[in-house]
C-alpha cells in the first residue's frame, strides 16, 4: 500500500530526466548557498580578530 500519491512521478522519460536534472541543479545550488555562508562566516570571524 502506498499512501503517496502518484502526482510528481512523470510517465514519460524526458520528464523523469527533467525531474533528475532539476533535483541536480537544486543540489548544487544547495551545496553553492552553503559554501558561501560558510566562507562568509568564516571571513567575519576572521575579520573580527
Amino acid at each position: 500500500m502506498k499512501l503517496v500519491p502518484k502526482l510528481k512521478t512523470p510517465k514519460t522519460k524526458a520528464g523523469k530526466a527533467g525531474m533528475i536534472a532539476g533535483g541536480v541543479i537544486g543540489g548544487l545550488l544547495a551545496l553553492d548557498l552553503l559554501a558561501l555562508a560558510a566562507t562568509a562566516v568564516i571571513a567575519a570571524t576572521m575579520g573580527s580578530r
